[in-house]
């Protein structure tokens, strides 16, 4: 794999390690939970690398104890990796599995490149800056929840796995889904 010439950012949600019945739920193509894990940890490490920075926004790991999200998270090369909590991320603020993050939040505004982004595992309907380009970058709900009529063409992505093959996506990515998109009223 060629290096990167620069840093990337990557977004991505709701990987459910661990958690068998999420392929039955969500209809994924993966023959048992092994196989989805594994087939999960290699998309990630296929696009992220290891200096890039990557949020994950949330239902992470299935964990009955905070050894399997640490294992999970050491198979994952990056090292720059926030974790934005979602509704089964039980033991996220275990100070074990805090140290093998850059950050832990429920919620986090960042900006990339100019570019302010609201992140939150659930879909915030009129975000902070919706009404001056802000971007809303969420989880949760698997590619099933349909937007109002008031957030069609709007910078509002579900970022979870199972609405981009499976893998993480990029900053960039995401710059050309939104590039002809419009500003929210919150009004």
């Amino acid at each position: 794999m060629k290096p990167h010439l620069e840093n990337r950012t990557f977004f991505s949600s709701d990987f459910h390690f661990n958690h068998d019945k999420v392929i039955i739920y969500s209809k994924r193509p993966f023959k048992d939970v092994n196989h989805m894990n594994e087939e999960l940890i290699n998309n990630i490490n296929s696009v992220v690398g290891e200096h890039d920075t990557f949020y994950i926004l949330g239902d992470f790991v299935f964990a009955k104890h905070v050894d399997q999200i640490l294992y999970i998270r050491s198979r994952i090369k990056c090292k720059n990796v926030h974790w934005i909590k979602g509704n089964h991320d039980k033991y996220a603020f275990s100070p074990l599995v805090e140290k093998a993050f850059k950050s832990i939040r429920d919620y986090l505004e960042i900006e990339i490149k100019g570019q302010k982004i609201v992140l939150c595992h659930f879909p915030i309907l009129s975000w902070h800056r919706g009404h001056h380009g802000s971007w809303m970058l969420h989880g949760h709900s698997h590619g099933s929840l349909i937007y109002p009529n008031t957030l069609q063409n709007k910078r509002i992505a579900d970022v979870g796995v199972d609405c981009w093959n499976f893998f993480p996506v990029s900053f960039e990515q995401l710059l050309e889904k939104f590039k002809n998109c419009e500003d929210i009223t919150h009004h």
